[in-house]
């Protein structure tokens, strides 16, 4: 069953709550980013959203994936951008241990979805679900225009243009937005949700 995502920046920026944000019933899953308390959430899996820093995230993902042998599944995800290979995921991604990849097709001209030419992000999202081994691929966009430098598709061009391509995969899985504040001014996601 396909699914949406939706990135949030610290909920302190935007005002929410988490349970406000997970009661609406829109998302399947909630990515936290940036958040410094969690409360009584209870999480079930871990993100890599990784811009900087120094690239040991195969142990991390390794060792975090040992701790679904204790029976609970952990869930790994990771957001990396949309230029192949990731320079800081991708070992930590061809290990096979992530269940998501979210891959981010905004601020990245040379993959994001162009109407004048498709065949970039087309290309790019090929061969990420051909080259790294994981489950599921989510199609990463900002959630207005406003939302990122760049990479913002319309709309009625997701779902007329994007959406047929990227769904006719086994491991589509649905499409990521950045970020909850952005997509409650827009209704982006209330728009395409019927589509995804």
């Amino acid at each position: 069953m396909p699914s949406f995502t939706l990135q949030l920046p610290s909920l302190g920026q935007i005002g929410g709550k988490l349970i406000d944000t997970c009661s609406t019933g829109k998302y399947r899953i909630v990515n936290i980013a940036f958040l410094s308390a969690f409360g009584d959430a209870v999480l079930d899996g871990i993100d890599f959203d990784i811009e900087t820093g120094e690239p040991h995230y195969v142990a991390l993902a390794k060792r975090l994936s040992e701790l679904s042998q204790g029976g609970k599944k952990v869930y790994l995800a990771a957001a990396p951008q949309c230029p192949f290979p990731d320079k800081k995921l991708n070992g930590a991604l061809s290990t096979g241990l992530f269940d998501y990849v979210w891959i981010q097709f905004y601020n990245n001209p040379q993959c994001e979805y162009n109407t004048n030419n498709p065949n970039s992000f087309k290309g790019s999202w090929t061969r990420w679900l051909q080259s790294i081994p994981a489950q599921k691929f989510f199609v990463g966009l900002p959630a207005s225009k406003a939302a990122a430098g760049n990479g913002y598709i319309p709309k009625e061009v997701l779902i007329s243009q994007v959406l047929p391509f990227v769904k006719s995969s086994s491991k589509y899985g649905g499409i990521m937005l950045w970020d909850r504040f952005h997509d409650l001014k827009s209704g982006y996601s209330d728009t395409v949700k019927g589509s995804v």
